[in-house]
């Protein structure tokens, strides 16, 4: 139907206790979500930009509520989000949710 969707990965670091971000679905739809994290590290938050392929035109973004919680910003997630054995490490994944399939 001419759309796409590209993911991207964001990084982020954390000491606080408390983050909180807002989800954009469409122009009638937002989230505000609040996260406490329970350790200190690098923080990793999936985005996905919606483009019409035709044009190129940017639809819109969508900022996942799935995050990752690494030692440092040198160890990456490996896994797709939702698919961590290891919540939030995301170090250890399900089977089939190794980056980058997803």
């Amino acid at each position: 139907n001419g759309n796409e969707l590209q993911g991207a990965l964001g990084l982020h670091f954390t000491k606080q206790l408390t983050k909180s971000w807002e989800t954009t679905m469409s122009n009638s739809q937002e989230r505000s979500v609040e996260t406490r994290f329970s350790r200190s590290g690098a923080l990793f938050v999936w985005t996905w930009d919606i483009k019409e392929t035709s044009l190129g035109t940017h639809l819109g973004s969508y900022k996942s509520v799935e995050y990752a919680i690494t030692q440092s910003i040198v160890q990456r997630p490996k896994c797709c989000p939702a698919y961590a054995s290891d919540f939030p490490a995301y170090q250890n994944c399900l089977s089939g949710g190794e980056l980058p399939s997803c």
